[in-house]
């Protein structure tokens, strides 16, 4: 049973190969396109998704879209009978695209599947729900028997949250918040509010809101505003978002500019624009609210789905410091976060919808993590070739000594971009498309946001620690193969300051903070990734080996890509980020590449 799912037309597009229930390949367009976040038909990704399973496009059983545009279409239209005559002017602009994209979809659809097979798709259509799609890649793909699932976005068709009662290969759907009242949406207000883009630069939020001062009054004004006026909590783990303050039901904007500006007392942070505590303290706030909200929806979800056992998945659950806490509170034993719990992991997740719950093939939970390495690979002889056309110096080591090299390279300063075998499918390099380098150097932290990433100074990078170390370091026992959490360092590696010691965001940033800077963020946390032989045999011999030679189990892994980019994807990508950035030297597979 050969079955495609495909995500797309709205953000970050993907495909994926399902076999019998066998993931055999994966991809996001924007690897291919070089477009972040591409949301265009995923011409590219389903190339090589065929490619990888050896087959045609008209071979396939059955091709399964992540959600059903028609309830969609019917949610924009009624919410505008709802908020008539408001948002007339973004209605009347709207209206031609959002009827010509939803009420002929599937010829849509049809028409670009031709451009891959230049013949009429006589392959079979199917759609899933959007929330049954994360809810399905989330159980499907975690060890669990049965468990609750807990699926929380901006917005589906209509649902904004849904909790799943799952067991074997059924889903059966227990609650539900509907559009406006949306989580997401919440968060994504304040990303743009501090001046990021919104579908992007949440994570951004997330990193800013560690500079906050929680002690501090302006961060108590913030977050009592934000309680007491633009979202209610109520008993059982509702919520409800004060509509005068939101524009994104019958606007183009996500909100009222002027009410949050006179709010907070403070005017809307522009792109790029100078960074200052009060920016910080109002990140603190927003990311409070939603942490201590998640936890009453988190507390109601084992109320009601009856099981041991958390899968999370959709937008928000990419937030790591909320994650960090879910997983500490011992509401649920275990909890389990797929490697692309947004809509690009959407694509798998309608595939294994269909394959479980639609056609009742049974399912058998995996005892390790799922592997997320299912992009494209290039051969010894491709590089090769590759290099020689690009007149690039090399050599070529045994896996051994490239491991005792590159672990020595590291431990003198070195930056060192890592491309090796399968990429990954999701947002984040789990060491098959990583940039690495010393988690314990001051000073690199500053380079490679400055020189390399080019991106803003007050955000922090992730360490990759070895499987059997992380409870040494860190103050958690479970697992982070993903790289899902956010968890505390142990006190006796931290560095301690006083707020009035370091009372700049400037200041904060360059302190050592602890026994590993490069990796440590200004509150004492980092968002860990747990390394296994099982799980990266080859990420993880050369941890071990940097390991072996410094005593400390880690390194900074961050991805593989300057601002603004896709992670690399392919050798000649690697090359040009390489020669435009100050990576000092380059691996691929077995070849080192120095300047």
């Amino acid at each position: 049973m050969l079955i495609l799912g495909i995500s797309c037309y709205y953000h970050d597009s993907a495909a994926c190969l399902l076999s019998n229930g066998t993931i055999v390949a994966a991809a996001q367009e924007e690897r291919f396109t070089r477009i972040k976040n591409d949301s265009n038909f995923p011409y590219h990704a389903i190339i090589y998704c065929l490619k990888e399973g050896e087959i045609l496009l008209q071979e396939l059983d059955a091709i399964v879209y992540y959600e059903k545009p028609y309830l969609k279409l019917e949610r924009i239209l009624e919410r505008f009978l709802v908020s008539s005559p408001f948002g007339f002017r973004s209605f009347a602009y709207a209206m031609p695209k959002w009827v010509r994209e939803k009420l002929f979809f599937k010829r849509k659809l049809r028409k670009d599947f031709k451009r891959i097979s230049n013949e009429r798709l006589k392959v079979n259509l199917f759609f899933s729900e959007h929330h049954l799609s994360h809810a399905a890649q989330a159980f499907f793909l975690s060890p669990f028997e049965n468990a609750t699932v807990l699926t929380i976005d901006a917005v589906g068709e209509w649902e904004t949250l849904t909790v799943y009662k799952a067991k074997g290969n059924n889903l059966t759907k227990t609650v539900s918040m509907l559009y406006p009242e949306s989580l997401g949406l919440f968060y994504s207000a304040f990303t743009y509010f501090l001046g990021f883009q919104v579908n992007d630069g949440e994570y951004k939020l997330m990193g800013l809101a560690a500079y906050g001062a929680p002690d501090s009054s302006q961060f108590r004004i913030y977050y009592d505003k934000i309680t007491q006026i633009l979202l209610t909590n109520y008993k059982g783990g509702s919520f409800r978002l004060n509509s005068e303050y939101f524009r994104f039901e019958h606007d183009l904007k996500l909100i009222n500019e002027k009410k949050w500006e006179d709010l907070f007392n403070l005017t809307k942070r522009l792109p790029e624009s100078q960074m200052a505590q009060v920016h910080a303290d109002l990140a603190l706030a927003a990311q409070q609210v939603l942490e201590n909200t998640l936890i009453k929806i988190v507390e109601l979800s084992k109320s009601v789905g009856k099981s041991d056992h958390l899968c999370f998945a959709g937008g928000v659950s990419l937030n790591g410091a909320a994650l960090g806490k879910i997983s500490k509170l011992g509401v649920h034993q275990n909890c389990f976060v797929p490697f692309a719990p947004g809509d690009s992991g959407a694509a798998i997740g309608a595939a294994l919808a269909y394959y479980h719950c639609g056609l009742g093939f049974p399912r058998v939970p995996s005892t390790s993590p799922t592997n997320p390495f299912l992009g494209p690979s290039f051969s010894d002889n491709e590089v090769q070739d590759i290099l020689v056309q690009e007149k690039l110096p090399f050599i070529k080591l045994s896996n051994g000594d490239l491991y005792l090299r590159i672990a020595n390279e590291i431990a003198s300063g070195k930056i060192v971009g890592w491309f090796q075998g399968k990429a990954e499918f999701g947002p984040r390099a789990l060491g098959n498309r990583s940039i690495l380098a010393d988690s314990r150097s001051l000073e690199i932290q500053d380079r490679i946001n400055s020189q390399v990433k080019f991106r803003e100074e007050f955000r922090p990078f992730a360490p990759a620690i070895l499987e059997e170390e992380v409870s040494n370091f860190f103050d958690s026992q479970a697992l982070s193969p993903y790289m899902q959490y956010v968890w505390e360092l142990k006190k006796e590696f931290r560095i301690p300051y006083s707020p009035d010691q370091l009372p700049t965001l400037k200041e904060k940033q360059k302190f050592a903070k602890s026994s590993f800077p490069a990796v440590t963020h200004v509150d004492y946390t980092a968002r860990v990734q747990t390394v296994s032989s099982a799980f990266n045999a080859r990420f993880y011999n050369l941890l071990l080996r940097f390991h072996g030679l410094t005593g400390c189990p880690m390194v900074l892994n961050t991805s593989f890509n300057k601002r603004g980019e896709p992670i690399v994807n392919s050798p000649k990508e690697a090359i040009v980020c390489f020669k435009t950035s100050e990576i000092d030297i380059l691996v691929i597979n077995n070849f080192i590449i120095l300047k």
